[in-house]
C-alpha cells in the first residue's frame, strides 16, 4: 500500500505519462464502476482543460499553425512542464 505523499505522486506520474505506474490496485474498491475508466477520464479533462488555458493565451500560435496542432504541441508540453501551482 502507498503512502498518501506516494499516491500523490504516482497519480501526478500516471496523469502526465500514458505508461505511468500502475495504479488498479490503488483506486480497487471493489464497486461495480472501473476506477481506471474514470481516472482516464480525469486525465483526458486535466489535458482538455490545461490546452484550452494554452489556446486562449496563445491565440496567434493557434492561427498560424491550426488548433488540431496547438493542442498536439500543447500536450507535450503540459507532459514535459506541468503547472507548479493547483489548477
Amino acid at each position: 500500500m502507498l503512502s498518501e505523499l506516494e499516491l500523490q505522486h504516482a497519480v501526478a506520474d500516471a496523469i502526465l505519462n500514458r505508461r505511468g505506474p500502475d495504479l488498479g490496485p490503488s483506486f480497487d474498491t471493489g464497486g461495480r464502476f472501473d476506477p481506471m475508466r474514470r481516472f482516464n477520464i480525469y486525465r483526458n479533462n486535466t489535458f482538455a482543460s490545461l490546452s484550452a488555458t494554452l489556446v486562449s493565451v496563445f491565440p496567434v500560435g493557434v492561427s498560424l499553425i491550426g488548433e488540431r496542432y496547438f493542442r498536439h504541441i500543447a500536450a507535450s508540453f503540459i507532459r514535459v512542464s506541468p503547472p507548479s501551482e493547483a489548477r
